[in-house]
């Protein structure tokens, strides 16, 4: 399975549910681009996102680009706009769950846009090392390598991208 994991491109605003500033929406035609020239095979692509509108908006803009209906996003709810925040690990672990049913019904390929204390974490899991962080940077990208007879943290990071605009 390939995993790309995405950090929201930035938003207008830091607090609430935000939607993207406009250096944000560049990031995220950046990102569409990115995936367009990867030439992603649809029919065995998931596209998850947070069900915050900046992440909501960031994955938009990638089905966009890959001519997914946005409609095909699968959404979870974000742990930074709970009250009190969610923790990442819990957090990852749960999204790490999901993305293991999407996979056992046919997605060999998952990108994920969410935010930053969770997606570190998730990288974390995955690849087997607490020392790994993910980048901070709005709209960070890591490609992940999971094999199929992943049961653990067996994956293999690929690759790190940061569209900067």
């Amino acid at each position: 399975m390939k995993l790309y994991l995405i950090r929201h491109a930035q938003p207008a605003e830091t607090t609430g549910d935000a939607r993207l500033s406009e250096a944000g929406r560049k990031q995220a035609e950046m990102l569409g681009n990115l995936f367009r020239q990867l030439m992603l095979d649809r029919e065995v692509l998931k596209i998850v996102s947070s069900d915050a509108q900046r992440a909501r908006e960031t994955a938009e803009i990638v089905c966009g680009a890959l001519e997914v209906p946005p409609e095909e996003i699968a959404l979870f709810p974000a742990p930074i706009d709970n009250s009190p925040p969610a923790d990442p690990v819990t957090m990852a672990e749960r999204l790490m769950k999901r993305l293991q049913k999407f996979h056992s019904q046919g997605s060999q390929t998952i990108i994920v846009v969410g935010h930053f204390p969770y997606l570190s974490r998730g990288l974390a899991l995955i690849l087997g090392d607490d020392a790994m962080q993910f980048p901070k940077d709005y709209g960070a990208v890591a490609s992940i390598d999971c094999p199929e007879t992943s049961d653990g943290a067996t994956g293999n990071l690929e690759w790190f991208v940061i569209p900067h605009v």
